[in-house]
């Protein structure tokens, strides 16, 4: 688990990215990191979020244009599981507590178009980094 690049695989007519970080932050912290709106716009970006399977999601990026893309909960399973599209791709979240103070995540990013396969998972290597740290 020391290696913090994702390993990016095919699947069947797209890839994903599998990613495997340990935080030394509570389980706890870290689900409030990755789904509340608030913090996600320290380590992420600005989102608007309803915490409920079906909702929508919009995700504000910061660039000059303020362009907006939308996604979807898919499943909330809080502290464990949190799953959300992004236009056609998903972002399967998940955490395991691994004693006081420490949680590892499993970030699976899947259904990415070829023209992706590179820059996505280099995004998610870098705000997973980031994440770290908040």
């Amino acid at each position: 688990m020391n290696n913090k690049l994702g390993t990016v695989t095919r699947e069947a007519g797209s890839f994903k990215v599998r990613f495997e970080r340990m935080y030394a932050h509570s389980i706890d912290k870290v689900w409030e990191a990755i789904t509340n709106p608030e913090k996600l716009k320290y380590w992420f970006t600005d989102i608007e979020l309803e915490l409920k399977q079906g909702a929508q999601i919009t995700f504000h990026f910061r660039d000059e244009a303020k362009t907006a893309w939308y996604g979807k909960v898919v499943a909330v399973d809080k502290p464990k599981k949190f799953v959300w599209t992004w236009e056609h791709e998903q972002a399967d979240w998940e955490l395991f507590d691994e004693g006081p103070g420490k949680c590892r995540v499993v970030l699976t990013y899947s259904k990415l178009e070829e023209k992706f396969a590179e820059k996505a998972p280099a995004g998610f290597h870098m705000l997973l980094d980031r994440l770290s740290a908040s």
